[in-house]
């Protein structure tokens, strides 16, 4: 039988040391895990209480289900008014209702017809999430959503927005609960779609409405002696330079030491399309003498014109 050899006195505390400080850490891993998944049912719990249960609307098609009589199990569609019309019972108010709460009304109501009666209703298909589009994007009109949908997720559905778009004039319009009274939701298409703040990417709700109009008095308009006379989109940080290489460049005609800008003049209300000041910029100096300062950034509505050299 082999004999056990005992460690010294100074080696045995080292070792329940480890021992000790390894059992600590196993504790606080514990701890640590036992909080994380506190914390992970808290907040989902949280959410789905602000989520609240679906409510039926109109269109959705419901399957009511009465325990043990096949003459009361059936698939219906809520009406334009709201209800569905149900055996013995005639028409029942369906809109606004969870299904739980729908089937404790039939329960109620059957009870005088059947004993103890019961009751399920489950929504089969859900046609009445419907928000709308408008303006500047690939297919315009009525949308009825499936599932949650975020702003995103409903411009891909109808394929995006075009070139023609104004995102900084585009709108989510929202009906107030209590009142009814459409109101603009603050929420940045721009911020959204050109600067990727998915914070501006919210969730739709019932008969929303998005409005995109087109940027047409934003367009910058390019004439004169350039190989591609053009109008373009404007965009943020658009200048001269850029707008004269997406034409093409000048022609070999082109007086590029006195290239116009004709720009609308804001009065207060807005741009004017009556008050225009002319600005000159002289290609020729900014490009010999690399003065990025002339490269002057274009706003809204700018015209450019090139004009021809008598030489």
């Amino acid at each position: 039988m082999k004999k056990i050899k005992n460690f010294p006195l100074w080696q045995q505390s080292w070792v329940d040391i480890c021992l000790s400080i390894l059992r600590c850490l196993i504790c606080l891993i514990c701890l640590i895990s036992l909080i994380s998944l506190c914390c992970a049912l808290l907040f989902s719990s949280t959410a789905l209480a602000e989520e609240g249960p679906y409510l039926i609307g109109v269109e959705d098609e419901l399957f009511i289900s009465a325990w043990d009589n096949a003459q009361l199990t059936r698939d219906v569609t809520v009406r334009p008014d709201g209800k569905i019309s149900y055996p013995l019972l005639g028409d029942l108010q369906a809109e606004g209702l969870t299904p739980e709460n729908m089937a404790e009304n039939i329960q109620k109501e059957l009870a005088s017809f059947i004993n103890k009666p019961v009751v399920t209703v489950s929504v089969t298909n859900i046609n009445s999430l419907k928000v709308y589009v408008f303006g500047e994007v690939q297919k315009q009109g009525m949308v009825t959503l499936k599932r949650k949908t975020t702003i995103l997720q409903l411009l891909s559905l109808i394929g995006g927005i075009m070139d023609t778009a104004d995102l900084t004039k585009a709108s989510l319009i929202r009906k107030d609960k209590a009142t009814g009274a459409p109101l603009a939701v603050d929420v940045s298409f721009y911020q959204l779609l050109k600067e990727n703040d998915l914070s501006q990417n919210i969730e739709l709700q019932k008969d929303d409405t998005i409005l995109i109009p087109d940027n047409f008095d934003k367009r910058i308009t390019i004439v004169g002696e350039v190989k591609n006379p053009k109008v373009i989109h404007f965009r943020k940080e658009l200048t001269i330079m850029d707008a004269i290489l997406d034409a093409g460049g000048f022609t070999e005609y082109a007086k590029t030491d006195r290239v116009k800008i004709s720009r609308r003049l804001n009065k207060g209300n807005g741009i004017s399309h009556n008050h225009k000041k002319t600005l000159e910029v002289n290609f020729k100096v900014m490009l010999k003498k690399a003065k990025s300062e002339m490269n002057i950034p274009l706003m809204p509505g700018d015209t450019i014109i090139i004009p021809e050299s008598l030489l």
